[in-house]
């Protein structure tokens, strides 16, 4: 069990003692101010040494408590629950209190001091109350620290979550920039311009919207599905040309999901795994197929390419996959799912494809204007 934050730093320990111990001064003088009678005149000493070592265990009853509140939360508990708990906590807190006083107020009066079990006998109604005052104070202190614990975990988490996907935006970047890429970019380009002039500038502009959006996607701490298929599409349109025959590409998008929030770059790392390990390891004709259909408030997406088996294994940096996970994780919490598998070929028509890599996500539906990740 963690020990009680105001015990773990010397400022706060010695803040909290300072101030509970004013405090106690003053319960001191409450008592002898309700004590008015002049019988009890000259029983400051026996008052003060009943009070002060007494009202001082009561902090650490007190702030047993937190252990109570951690156990039981104010947004997840139910109410009936919360409420016995904490009352049984401060019912057998304050009796084993109000148990140690007595037998605190005995041993004193043994000790020779004047009618200390009276003095704790007569005033037992204002310690039963001011017991009960302070514990429930506490309570509310514990619930106040959790509750700005619990924001600033979440702050940490969204941080956490910033600096993650700036770290996949950096590779996202280099791979989409990757001299490889880059070089048979323009390769293919020049090509063309021998062969199919015509068709260089749409390229060029499915390039440059490709490029434009992985780099300034970072601004954003959320896009629509609709924007990352365009981002994939433009992708695939470039890998298509270059691979020519080689490369058949099929959509099966539910027009619901398009305006759908979503993280940045959910598709683009997913869609680049089946080009680098699938289409450009494939000796013959390879396929991507990419399935996104929303089904009782759940984005279903399927992305499978062809893989041949007998083609040497394309070098993995091993960021793509784990890092989505992460992301996933950040972003969607427990909520996402994410099914990895590979199965042989149904397709007896690409003879290169001995087997199909197929990545399936289960996301909650969440709209773009309500979702909590909005900026």
């Amino acid at each position: 069990m963690a020990m009680h934050p105001i015990f773990n730093a010397n400022r706060s320990l010695l803040a909290v003692a300072v101030l509970w111990g004013v405090l106690c001064l003053f319960i001191t003088g409450l008592i002898g101010w309700v004590l008015t009678d002049g019988y009890y005149d000259d029983m400051v000493v026996s008052i003060v040494l009943l009070a002060l070592p007494w009202y001082f265990l009561l902090l650490f009853f007190c702030s047993s408590n937190l252990y109570i509140c951690s156990r039981y939360p104010l947004d997840s508990s139910p109410l009936k629950d919360l409420v016995r708990a904490q009352c049984i906590a401060a019912l057998g807190s304050i009796g084993l209190w109000l148990l140690l006083g007595w037998g605190w107020a005995e041993l004193l009066n043994e000790m020779g001091l004047n009618d200390v079990d009276n003095i704790f006998e007569n005033t037992l109604v204002l310690h039963i109350l001011l017991g009960l005052i302070l514990y429930g104070v506490w309570i509310l202190v514990h619930y106040a620290f959790l509750i700005a614990k619990s924001s600033e975990h979440l702050s940490a988490e969204a941080l956490q979550q910033k600096l993650l996907i700036s770290e996949i935006e950096l590779q996202a970047v280099k791979a989409t920039v990757h001299p490889h890429f880059m070089y048979n970019s323009l390769t293919m380009l020049a090509n063309l311009s021998l062969i199919a002039p015509q068709k260089i500038h749409s390229i060029c502009v499915q390039m440059s919207d490709f490029l434009r959006y992985s780099v300034n996607y970072a601004k954003k701490e959320q896009v629509t599905l609709g924007d990352e298929i365009n981002h994939i599409k433009n992708y695939l349109s470039v890998e298509r040309e270059r691979y020519g025959e080689h490369l058949s590409v099929n959509f099966n998008i539910d027009d619901a999901v398009l305006p759908m929030a979503c993280m940045p770059l959910l598709l683009f790392p997913l869609v680049e795994n089946s080009i680098k390990h699938g289409i450009g390891s494939n000796f013959e004709n390879g396929f991507i197929d990419i399935s996104i259909q929303l089904h009782n408030k759940t984005i279903e997406i399927e992305i499978s390419n062809s893989v041949d088996s007998q083609a040497p294994a394309a070098q993995s940096t091993g960021i793509g996959l784990p890092s989505l996970k992460k992301r996933l994780g950040s972003f969607y919490g427990p909520a996402a799912q994410i099914k990895i598998s590979k199965t042989p070929a149904s397709k007896p028509s690409l003879e290169g494809a001995s087997a199909v890599f197929r990545v399936n996500l289960r996301l909650p539906a969440i709209n773009l204007l309500n979702n909590k990740h909005n900026g």
